[in-house]
């Protein structure tokens, strides 16, 4: 399938890792439900997108280019991340010392976090993100086999099942996984129906900014009743579970809609545009890096008014965006392409 750079992605690419930086640095004790949905929004958006834009940009993957696929995939994952990892572990001991087992940073350099933590070792700041994205990546080859989109669903309701079983009776694979798993797969679909290319979301309008808003609404509430614990068979415990990831996915699908048709009402200044393409490519930096970065300024700084912290940190967000999109830059120079490009 064609390459599709349509500005959306890159809109919705920027607002998401806003969405989780903030739910990241902004202290809200009073506000937990808010952090909690701009987290649940941020990472939803990223794996949807992760999703979409993958299926949209890879060819088919078989015997013949398997290799490749995987070469890629790692080339835009793991060495950026293992300089991430390198720092946090190292800021974590020169800090707070604060020593990881050698089990768990070799189980984090390898990308298996999300296959052990956290029933086997301890969680390395935020880095679940990589682990399941890499899961994800595995199973791609395998829930793409069919030629007609609604095979990939027919194909991930086992893999899920088995994933599922393999949680339940050997306690491996963070429940995370789980959350974000159909998100991910509905990407795929939605890539492999072409559907950013029809005229579907065109007719939402109005509708999808309702239902967007009524499933902010109902994740907020109902979000806490999402088990963390899937060590047992329990059907209500699946019924929360399978609840829970629908309201996501809706919620996910309609804001998606309602940001492709606010997007076409105006168009935006170029100026802005570039602004927002530039953060959208230093995305996937930000979020390795940004523990890193307000780690060393608390180091310094420690505002013991949470109003004024927040104001403060997030005021030194472009910084770390500027930083970011040159390590990004300078990392696909390296490993990848002499011109950069976004990465999907």
């Amino acid at each position: 399938m064609a390459s599709k750079r349509l500005f959306i992605f890159d809109f919705l690419r920027f607002s998401a890792i806003l969405l989780v930086v903030l739910s990241h640095i902004l202290k809200m004790e009073t506000m937990d439900a808010v952090r909690g949905y701009l987290g649940i929004m941020g990472l939803g958006i990223f794996f949807f997108v992760s999703g979409y834009l993958l299926a949209a940009n890879e060819n088919p993957v078989s015997k013949n280019n398997a290799i490749d696929y995987f070469k890629r995939r790692s080339l835009r994952i793991y060495p950026l991340y293992w300089m991430a990892l390198i720092l946090t572990v190292l800021l974590s001991w020169m800090l707070e010392n604060n020593l990881f087992g050698w089990r768990t940073v070799i189980a984090y350099f390898c990308g298996l976090q999300s296959v052990f933590v956290p029933r086997y070792m301890v969680e390395i700041s935020s880095y679940w993100f990589i682990g399941t994205i890499l899961i994800y990546y595995l199973m791609y080859p395998l829930i793409t086999y069919g030629k007609k989109t609604i095979s990939i669903l027919l194909i991930s309701l086992p893999v899920f099942v088995f994933l599922m079983v393999v949680r339940v009776y050997a306690g491996l694979f963070d429940g995370r996984v789980f959350e974000y798993f159909f998100v991910f797969v509905l990407g795929v679909m939605a890539a492999r129906a072409q559907f950013f290319d029809s005229n579907y979301f065109r007719k939402w309008k109005i509708p999808s900014a309702v239902v967007s808003i009524a499933c902010i609404c109902i994740v907020i509430i109902f979000g806490p009743l999402m088990p963390s614990d899937l060590s047992r068979i329990d059907p209500l415990l699946l019924f929360n579970v399978g609840l829970i990831t629908v309201f996501r996915m809706i919620l996910i699908v309609s804001t998606i809609a309602a940001v492709y048709w606010m997007l076409s009402l105006s168009s935006l200044p170029s100026s802005v545009k570039r602004v927002i393409t530039a953060g959208a490519f230093a995305s996937y930096a930000v979020y390795l890096f940004h523990d890193v970065y307000y780690s060393v300024i608390r180091h310094f700084l420690n505002f013991n008014d949470a109003v004024v912290g927040n104001i403060a940190w997030t005021l030194l967000l472009p910084i770390l965006f500027i930083i970011c999109y040159y390590i990004q830059a300078g990392a696909d120079r390296l490993l990848i392409n002499p011109k950069p490009v976004c990465p999907d």
